[in-house]
């Protein structure tokens, strides 16, 4: 089964890689708490390989991080 993603750990890698420290406005965060949780679903009814969950987690940090 695939790991599940985490959204505070999604926020936390997209600013180490921008060298964030804060971002501008929280606003991202009830859409972005809606993905990961319907994305999670997925994985624990075995809709989503380890390949997916890794591509759901690498595009979430690069959209965030954008």
């Amino acid at each position: 089964m695939a790991e599940q993603i985490v959204a505070d750990a999604l926020v936390e890698q997209a600013m180490r890689e921008t060298g964030l420290d804060t971002f501008d406005s929280e606003s991202f965060r009830e859409g972005l708490g809606v993905f990961v949780s319907s994305f999670n679903k997925g994985i624990r009814e075995g809709y989503h390989t380890d390949a997916g969950a890794a591509r759901a987690q690498a595009d979430s940090v690069l959209y965030l991080s954008n």
